[in-house]
């Protein structure tokens, strides 16, 4: 057993004789048992020091300034959010000016497949010899690829109107996750106000 332990239990054997002639006392005379005051901890380090376990709280100033610093980070982190929201919506006006793949959505870029194979069998069909095998092979290869543009064109359209990321470049979705962000953000920072003003009133 640990020193301290067993400090604590003789403190406890050492004070419960008399708290049992006190009590025994009160009730000889006729008056209500005398109450405790609560749980008692004896310090290993001798004297008079005694805690009591209930009476442990932390200062409102503590919370304060926790809330203070808490709010100081978040709003950092917001400035540093929008500040990313402003670069990433430059290189998404940048790549699209360029025709670069990264402002192209996989959807779109599926339908600029299907387009490019559509006006390759026509090509190809145009150069054929009508009614020969390889000319009904090239309408045929002709009538999937349109097929194909149409339902990937009904897709890209149904993925915009869903907000799919797939309808969505990639710059495109760096700049949805920074707005996403900075939502995220003020809404903590509303909190920190809200919970700051709520410690000052206490």
């Amino acid at each position: 057993m640990k020193p301290k332990n067993q400090v604590r239990i003789l403190g406890l054997l050492a004070i419960a004789p008399f708290s049992a002639a006190l009590c025994w006392a009160s009730m000889s005379a006729g008056l209500p048992p005398v109450k405790t005051a609560g749980p008692v901890t004896f310090l290993s380090g001798g004297g008079n020091r005694a805690q009591d376990a209930s009476t442990s709280i932390v200062p409102a100033s503590i919370n304060i300034e926790e809330d203070k610093a808490q709010l100081a980070s978040d709003r950092g982190s917001l400035r540093r959010d929008e500040s990313q929201l402003k670069a990433d919506i430059q290189t998404l006006k940048a790549d699209t000016a360029e025709g670069r793949m990264v402002a192209v959505s996989p959807d779109a870029a599926q339908v600029n497949q299907d387009r490019m194979a559509v006006a390759g069998e026509r090509t190809a069909i145009a150069s054929d010899k009508p009614g020969s095998l390889q000319w009904k092979a090239d309408e045929s290869g002709l009538k999937r690829d349109r097929n194909a543009l149409l339902a990937d064109e009904a897709k890209l359209e149904s993925d915009k109107a869903s907000g799919r990321l797939s309808a969505e470049s990639a710059d495109s979705e760096s700049v949805y996750l920074d707005r996403q962000a900075i939502a995220d953000e003020q809404q903590d920072i509303s909190a920190d106000i809200a919970r700051l003003a709520s410690d000052r009133n206490k």
